[in-house]
């Protein structure tokens, strides 16, 4: 089938319908426990489910202002109100072009072994007592042999606590290859480089181009296929994520609100004026409100959230006396 009679197939527009009432449900407020194992469940049905959910996250994300009759009444709607307002949010998540690169990587989530989506953590339990934390938008394969322990990771974060076995293991990113010993460490895939940071032992990285270095604990780099850049200093605190936490030390806002956004879905912009705002503390990755509200009370921030949610803004806070009244995130 191709993509323009996929589109136009009674199958394909249900699939949207049910992508849009999903959509209207998580701007509603946290989903329960099970509306979270309800929902996973419809998106790992088939690709085509997953498919239709990232379109209907990317229309969120472009609209800073969704249609205004889509507002609670439409969930508490019945009958015909309801299913025109779900038809109409539907077509305008079928106009989204998602486009092959965004398909395919619809298609290697599903052929990855394991994968964590936005905001999610799980912890796994290899067959050879390797232990592995991934982080949010994390893919990756596993291949075990009597001869070698092999890891692809695809994108994401990666922790790794390495067991005590004579077989070899090396992590296999786009730009070269590790090699753990006697380690615990954490690998980043990123968009155009990779980063090892190391807690204990240390970690043998060998570039594509044949470079190689030798990454001890205490120390991380960045690196691609080409290029190993200079290290610096990693702590421990760097795995806060794996409590549940963003641990910052003297960091420009603008690195702290992309690394929050790493955790959420939606769009997050810092006023030119802020980006070197210095920020410390512990703030929770959930709920976000939270962490929204322990800056706003914290900093000369202000924080608005638009388009359902899906937009946040932080502006410098007015100063009291002129006018203006600062606000803080809902």
């Amino acid at each position: 089938m191709t993509q323009s009679e996929q589109a136009s197939s009674p199958n394909h527009a249900h699939l949207l319908e049910e992508a849009a009432e999903w959509l209207l449900r998580h701007q509603e407020g946290p989903l329960s426990d099970a509306e979270i194992a309800e929902f996973k469940a419809w998106r790992q049905r088939s690709s085509a489910h997953e498919h239709a959910w990232q379109k209907a996250e990317q229309l969120a994300q472009r609209l800073q202002c969704m249609p205004p009759d889509i507002t609670r009444a439409t969930l508490n709607a019945r009958g015909a109100q309801r299913r025109a307002t779900l038809t109409r949010l539907a077509l305008l998540i079928g106009l989204v072009p998602l486009g092959w690169a965004g398909w395919s990587q619809v298609e290697r989530h599903f052929g990855a072994d394991y994968a964590t989506q936005t905001g999610e953590r799980r912890q796994i339990k290899l067959n050879d007592g390797t232990r592995l934390w991934l982080n949010t938008r994390t893919r990756l394969d596993v291949t075990i042999t009597t001869a070698q322990r092999h890891i692809h990771l695809y994108e994401g974060e990666l922790n790794i606590t390495t067991s005590a076995d004579p077989r070899p293991m090396k992590i296999t990113t786009t730009a070269g290859t590790l090699q753990p010993l006697g380690t615990v460490f954490t690998v980043r895939e990123a968009e155009d480089y990779t980063q090892v940071g190391v807690t204990e032992g240390r970690v043998a990285i060998s570039l594509h181009n044949g470079q190689q270095h030798l990454v001890p604990a205490g120390q991380q780099l960045r690196f691609n296929a080409t290029r190993l850049f200079s290290p610096n200093t990693y702590s421990k605190s760097q795995e806060g994520w794996i409590q549940g936490m963003i641990i910052a030390d003297n960091q420009s806002l603008e690195d702290f609100v992309h690394n929050l956004s790493r955790y959420h879905r939606g769009w997050f912009r810092v006023s030119p004026e802020l980006a070197a705002l210095k920020i410390s503390g512990s703030y929770p990755i959930t709920p976000l409100d939270q962490t929204l509200n322990m800056l706003a009370r914290t900093y000369p921030v202000q924080i608005s959230r638009s388009g359902l949610g899906y937009l946040t803004t932080f502006t410098r806070k007015a100063t009291p006396g002129k006018g203006s009244q600062s606000t803080t995130a809902p």
